[in-house]
């Protein structure tokens, strides 16, 4: 009866541990030095100059990222009130950065599509909006080489 209670016990904390570490954040941070963040804060502003509404939270805004030859693509875009499926995609999204306190931003992989989940409704992930290609310099730090508005 012992031996059966421990294995109860040892198997509920056990189950416990992989629950917990399913609902964890991923925050993504550029360091100390970069000017990644700046630039993202000039897309966020971006689209915030073309819409009414002055709380950037209103405009269903996401980073798509995507890693390739050591350069990392992020795009700030933007996604259609009526696209459940993106909706429910960065709204399920357990990446960020933080943007600042009280605002993080969703990040999804444009590999994310090939999820069971969206893979079946949907052909590919929205990479317009106001693109961002960083890369490592020298000393490890994230750097802006590039940005454009692609619409």
């Amino acid at each position: 009866m012992t031996r059966h209670l421990i294995f109860f016990i040892f198997t509920v904390i056990l189950i416990a541990s992989f629950v917990a570490a399913d609902g964890q954040k991923i925050e993504y941070t550029f360091g100390k030095g970069s000017d990644v963040l700046d630039t993202i804060k000039n897309g966020l502003n971006f689209y915030k100059k073309g819409w009414t509404s002055k709380d950037i939270r209103e405009l269903r805004l996401y980073i798509g990222a995507d890693h390739c030859n050591g350069q990392l693509s992020l795009s700030v875009s933007q996604f259609a009130v009526a696209d459940k499926v993106m909706a429910e995609l960065v709204g399920n999204s357990d990446r960020f950065i933080r943007i600042s306190q009280g605002l993080d931003m969703p990040v999804i992989f444009y590999t994310d599509i090939l999820s069971d989940r969206i893979g079946a409704t949907r052909s590919d992930v929205n990479m317009n909006g106001y693109y961002i290609l960083i890369r490592r310099n020298n000393q490890g730090i994230w750097k802006v080489e590039k940005t454009q508005v692609t619409f």
